[in-house]
């Protein structure tokens, strides 16, 4: 009976080393990261910031050969929240209206080594009319044209491009401590195939590249990352603080209703 005891003991000692070794490695895992691109999360606090000596983008834009988007900080009153972000269409083929296509929009984080994650599932979404503020169509994960018909008697519009140039996109981040670095925009075939695919950095983010390209910890951000700032074409030609200000701010314009 006393070697069972021991026999048990000794047992219960292994898988409990185990355990706690498991768990250990897990943490170690989901660390990599822990330090996003974006201002504000826990490790990098907007409040601690001179934006006199740090610029900030609270806007993105991003482009391809067939789609651009426009990306900016959403507020609930003078607050920024974290888990949503406003997206506009400022470039979207005239064939959408087709009804051949549709698009849909994904998160996903990288850390320092450049290994990237994508959530499993794409993003929601409402369209906004941007001069009133107003949902015009209830949640969805697809933007589908056919479904549109109700959005753009709201707001006056009869193609994609007007459609999308009097209504953002409110998304839903489902991300309120600001781990994700990237929204991807695909632009899909009805057989779900990827015509398109377009990565944006996910504002707010250093304006200068060069200030973005380290961590809070020091280490270097993952290339795959740095490769998406906007002014990444700016490194080594001697901007200031106020410069690189103001070119963040450019990205704030299409935004609006033009």
């Amino acid at each position: 009976m006393k070697n069972t005891n021991v026999y048990l003991k000794v047992l219960l000692l292994v898988a409990t080393t185990a355990l706690l070794s498991s768990c250990g490695s897990n943490k170690e895992a989901n660390s990599d990261y822990d330090f996003s691109s974006r201002v504000g999360h826990s490790n990098d606090p907007l409040a601690n910031i001179d934006p006199k000596t740090r610029p900030l983008a609270y806007c993105n834009l991003a482009s391809n050969s067939l789609i651009e988007v426009a990306t900016s900080v959403f507020k609930s009153g003078d607050t920024i929240r974290q888990d949503f972000i406003n997206l506009k269409l400022t470039k979207i083929p005239a064939y959408f209206s087709q009804g051949q296509n549709y698009i849909q929009f994904w998160k996903w984080q990288a850390n320092p080594q450049g290994v990237t994650d994508i959530a499993p599932t794409p993003l929601r979404f409402q369209l906004v009319e941007i001069a009133s503020g107003k949902p015009i169509t209830n949640t969805k994960t697809t933007l589908y044209w056919n479904d549109l018909q109700g959005a753009l008697q709201a707001v006056g519009a009869t193609t994609p491009a007007d459609l999308f140039r009097k209504a953002k996109l409110v998304i839903d981040l489902e991300d309120p401590y600001a781990e994700y670095d990237v929204i991807r925009t695909v632009y899909y075939n009805m057989d779900n195939t990827k015509l398109s695919e377009l990565d944006s950095l996910l504002p707010i983010f250093d304006a200068d590249p060069t200030r973005y390209a380290v961590q809070p910890d020091g280490a270097n951000r993952a290339p795959v990352l740095q490769a998406l700032h906007p002014l990444k074409s700016s490194v080594g030609l001697g901007w200031n603080a106020l410069f690189f200000q103001t070119k963040a701010n450019e990205f704030c314009s299409p935004m609006s209703v033009n």
